[in-house]
């Protein structure tokens, strides 16, 4: 131990701590998570323990960053199976013409157990990659000798000599594939997951090229997708891969849109719209982290016109005709007329969850119309399950919003002989505690058949009335027993 306190009295004090803990792990495999914002020159210590680093994270600024990767070609790290670098922070720093690349001979043979590599903004070798099972390359060009730019046949010459891969994210320019060129399919029958973000030509092409699993979950964030002309040819691939036997059920769409100004035809205007499927009926926070996402694509219509043209076209590619629930308490802005178009794409919609917003007013309403007792459109859906939450502070003029489109809503389900199974309402926050709010609640309970819940409790009124009652009495009991005058409070 004198050594190990003679070595970290003359390293600064960042990294006192890291080999302390180097001295007291014995000879456990490590994990190394890095950030430089210095010189590395005192991490001579760490790189004495490279046989035990199992897996080694490194970012920072990029001058320091580059300093320190260059010396991992010097040590031999046999049971490295981990590997994730980003070099984007101040990369102001470098020199001018500086080659941001990662050294040529440090994936080559020396990380033989490399499963896990994710590199950010770097060159690369591609054809130095091979036998990993999870592959995450962020703006990383091929900086293989001779190469000026990267072409199509290397980008699947990579993948090929990865036949294992469990995940695959690739967020770069995917080089455009030669015309009629025989280009191979690359099969990959251990993926579960398919991340692609680039220009949607390249996404579509790089689809058509890979053959994977059936329950494979794919996302995708294709650019310069505006209108529904720009989706036809990404959805022949994702057509055939949702609906080849052993795909993932689809059972739950999930939907959410940012605003922009408004657009030519007076809509709202839609920044970005997101639509994730997935197989289960539990809601999902981070859909990317869920095994039971099927598929995510993500658009910018140009109008909301545009975005019911994609979403009508997307629809019709999968198997709607099998989802029973839609997460839209995101999707805000749509008019009815975008909501009616949704609803009457889902005919075995029967749970969708909302907040108290904008939203939940015209999908309300968007029901509203598509209720009817003609037996032409009984394939209509029939939505007899409305989950709504109350986050923070609503204006109560949307609560009356939206409890009125309820109230038009449930009369109309009863005037068709379809009455309503189950309003809930989240409102853990007390947000819909006015005495006024509970009144126009109220107004809802005779036209249920089904139940009101509210944060868990069913909302009787009745009940309700005799509880205030009760506890009023025992006010009264109180006051009378202490001697507090009411009359003075």
């Amino acid at each position: 131990m004198t050594g190990t306190s003679s070595v970290l009295q003359h390293i600064p004090c960042g990294y006192r701590r890291l080999f302390g803990q180097l001295s007291r792990s014995g000879i456990a495999p490590l994990t190394v998570k890095l950030t430089l914002y210095a010189h590395p020159t005192s991490l001579s210590s760490l790189f004495d323990q490279s046989e035990r680093i199992q897996g080694l994270t490194v970012d920072g600024a990029a001058q320091y960053f580059y300093e320190f990767i260059g010396q991992l070609r010097d040590y031999n790290f046999p049971i490295l199976s981990s590997l994730s670098l980003d070099p984007t922070y101040d990369r102001e720093g470098l020199l001018a013409g500086f080659s941001e690349t990662l050294p040529a001979n440090l994936l080559d043979g020396r990380l033989p157990n490399l499963r896990e590599v994710t590199l950010k903004s770097m060159g690369l070798q591609w054809l130095s990659l091979s036998g990993l099972s999870t592959l995450s390359l962020t703006q990383c060009g091929d900086s293989s000798d001779g190469i000026v730019t990267p072409t199509f046949d290397r980008l699947l010459e990579m993948l090929g000599f990865c036949p294992q891969l469990h995940t695959l994210n690739l967020d770069l320019t995917i080089p455009p594939p030669i015309r009629d060129h025989p280009y191979p399919t690359i099969v990959l029958p251990a993926l579960a997951c398919l991340c692609l973000r680039d220009d949607v030509t390249g996404c579509t092409a790089l689809l058509n090229h890979l053959q994977i699993p059936s329950r494979a979950s794919i996302r995708i964030f294709p650019f310069n997708v505006n209108t529904g002309m720009d989706m036809k040819a990404i959805l022949v691939p994702i057509r055939k891969h949702v609906r080849t036997p052993g795909a993932q059920a689809l059972s739950l769409l999930q939907m959410e849109c940012q605003a922009r100004s408004g657009d030519s035809d007076g809509g709202p205007g839609i920044a970005f719209c997101t639509m994730t499927l997935f197989s289960d009926t539990v809601l999902h926070i981070v859909e990317t982290d869920s095994p039971q996402c099927t598929l995510s694509l993500n658009f910018h219509p140009s109008t909301e016109g545009a975005l019911r043209q994609i979403v009508t076209k997307l629809l019709h590619a999968i198997p709607s005709n099998l989802i029973t629930h839609l997460d839209a308490h995101c999707l805000i802005y749509p008019r009815e007329v975008t909501w009616k178009a949704i609803v009457k794409l889902l005919p075995a919609l029967d749970t969708v969850h909302l907040r108290f917003n904008d939203g939940a007013v015209h999908c309300v309403r968007a029901l509203t119309q598509t209720e009817t007792r003609d037996p032409q459109y009984q394939s209509f859906p029939r939505v007899r399950r409305l989950y709504i939450t109350a986050y923070s502070k609503i204006e109560d003029n949307m609560i009356a919003n939206v409890i009125d489109a309820l109230e038009e809503y449930f009369s109309t389900c009863n005037a068709n002989e379809n009455p309503f199974e189950l309003l809930e309402i989240d409102d853990k926050r007390s947000v819909l505690s006015a005495p006024s709010t509970q009144e126009r609640l109220d107004r809802l309970f005779p036209l249920m058949v089904g139940r009101i819940v509210c944060n868990g409790r069913v909302h009787d009124p009745v009940r309700i009335q005799q509880e205030r009652a009760a506890w009023q009495a025992k006010m009264k009991l109180f006051r009378a027993q202490h001697g507090i005058d009411s009359d003075s409070e």
